[in-house]
Protein backbone atom coordinates (compact mmCIF):
# COMPACT_ATOMS: atom_id res chain seq x y z
CA UNK A 1 0.00 0.00 0.00
CA UNK A 2 2.89 2.10 0.51
CA UNK A 3 4.38 1.98 -2.81
CA UNK A 4 0.40 2.77 -4.13
CA UNK A 5 0.83 5.93 -1.91
CA UNK A 6 4.41 6.73 -3.46
CA UNK A 7 3.88 6.19 -6.86
CA UNK A 8 0.32 8.22 -6.93
CA UNK A 9 2.10 11.26 -5.25
CA UNK A 10 5.38 10.86 -8.10
CA UNK A 11 2.00 11.00 -11.03
CA UNK A 12 0.02 13.96 -9.42
CA UNK A 13 3.73 15.67 -9.20
CA UNK A 14 4.18 15.15 -12.97
CA UNK A 15 0.81 16.01 -13.49
CA UNK A 16 1.81 19.16 -11.91
CA UNK A 17 5.00 19.47 -14.04
CA UNK A 18 2.73 18.70 -17.19
CA UNK A 19 0.95 21.37 -17.00
CA UNK A 20 2.51 24.46 -15.80
CA UNK A 21 4.99 23.59 -19.25
CA UNK A 22 1.96 23.74 -21.27
CA UNK A 23 1.51 27.13 -19.82
CA UNK A 24 4.93 28.11 -21.04
CA UNK A 25 4.06 27.02 -24.69
CA UNK A 26 1.95 29.99 -26.42
CA UNK A 27 -1.31 28.81 -28.15
CA UNK A 28 -1.00 28.80 -32.40
CA UNK A 29 2.52 26.91 -32.86
CA UNK A 30 1.04 24.36 -33.78
CA UNK A 31 -1.72 23.84 -36.17
CA UNK A 32 -3.62 20.31 -36.91
CA UNK A 33 -4.99 19.73 -40.51
CA UNK A 34 -8.14 18.31 -40.62
CA UNK A 35 -7.87 16.41 -43.83
CA UNK A 36 -4.55 14.38 -43.11
CA UNK A 37 -4.75 14.80 -39.17
CA UNK A 38 -1.02 16.27 -39.31
CA UNK A 39 0.13 18.71 -36.74
CA UNK A 40 2.97 21.49 -38.12
CA UNK A 41 4.80 24.76 -37.35
CA UNK A 42 2.55 27.55 -37.63
CA UNK A 43 5.07 29.22 -40.28
CA UNK A 44 5.05 26.41 -42.46
CA UNK A 45 1.57 27.38 -43.30
CA UNK A 46 2.91 29.97 -46.00
CA UNK A 47 0.83 32.77 -47.60
CA UNK A 48 -2.19 30.83 -48.96
CA UNK A 49 -2.77 28.92 -46.08
CA UNK A 50 -2.14 25.74 -47.28
CA UNK A 51 -1.50 22.95 -45.85
CA UNK A 52 2.62 21.62 -46.78
CA UNK A 53 1.47 18.00 -46.03
CA UNK A 54 -1.50 17.76 -48.06
CA UNK A 55 -2.44 20.66 -49.74
CA UNK A 56 -5.40 20.99 -47.98
CA UNK A 57 -6.65 24.88 -48.05
CA UNK A 58 -7.75 26.30 -44.88
CA UNK A 59 -10.46 29.00 -44.50
CA UNK A 60 -9.48 32.44 -45.44
CA UNK A 61 -11.64 35.78 -45.69
CA UNK A 62 -13.02 36.95 -48.39
CA UNK A 63 -10.94 40.11 -48.57
CA UNK A 64 -7.43 38.44 -47.95
CA UNK A 65 -8.45 36.34 -50.66
CA UNK A 66 -9.25 40.02 -52.79
CA UNK A 67 -6.24 40.84 -51.95
CA UNK A 68 -4.30 38.24 -53.41
CA UNK A 69 -5.98 38.11 -57.02
CA UNK A 70 -6.52 41.72 -57.56
CA UNK A 71 -3.74 44.70 -56.99
CA UNK A 72 -7.28 46.82 -56.64
CA UNK A 73 -11.21 46.26 -55.97
CA UNK A 74 -14.18 48.57 -55.80
CA UNK A 75 -16.74 47.43 -53.81
CA UNK A 76 -20.60 47.71 -55.12
CA UNK A 77 -23.89 47.10 -53.32
CA UNK A 78 -22.02 47.41 -50.02
CA UNK A 79 -25.71 48.69 -48.40
CA UNK A 80 -27.63 46.01 -49.26
CA UNK A 81 -29.49 44.30 -46.23
CA UNK A 82 -30.45 41.16 -45.37
CA UNK A 83 -33.95 40.10 -44.15
CA UNK A 84 -35.92 37.78 -42.57
CA UNK A 85 -38.51 37.05 -44.62
CA UNK A 86 -39.68 33.52 -43.57
CA UNK A 87 -39.60 34.93 -39.38
CA UNK A 88 -36.57 32.49 -38.58
CA UNK A 89 -36.60 32.89 -34.68
CA UNK A 90 -33.11 34.22 -33.46
CA UNK A 91 -32.14 34.89 -36.97
CA UNK A 92 -31.37 39.17 -36.84
CA UNK A 93 -28.79 37.45 -33.58
CA UNK A 94 -27.08 35.09 -35.99
CA UNK A 95 -26.69 38.03 -38.65
CA UNK A 96 -25.78 40.60 -36.35
CA UNK A 97 -22.90 37.68 -34.96
CA UNK A 98 -21.89 36.76 -38.36
CA UNK A 99 -21.82 40.60 -39.52
CA UNK A 100 -19.16 41.52 -36.77
CA UNK A 101 -17.03 39.01 -37.90
CA UNK A 102 -17.00 39.33 -41.30
CA UNK A 103 -17.43 43.34 -41.26
CA UNK A 104 -19.32 42.33 -44.06
CA UNK A 105 -23.61 43.48 -44.29
CA UNK A 106 -24.22 40.59 -46.59
CA UNK A 107 -22.76 36.55 -47.01
CA UNK A 108 -21.52 38.13 -50.47
CA UNK A 109 -19.08 40.39 -51.28
CA UNK A 110 -19.32 42.21 -54.81
CA UNK A 111 -17.17 44.47 -56.81
CA UNK A 112 -15.23 45.24 -59.35
CA UNK A 113 -11.33 44.16 -59.65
Amino acid sequence: MQLFNAVRQIGKAHLKYNQASRKKVPDGLWIACPKCQQSFYHKEIGLYRVCPLCGYGFRTRAKTRLAWLAADFQPLDTTLKTINPLKFPKYPQKVKQAQQITELNDSVLTGIA
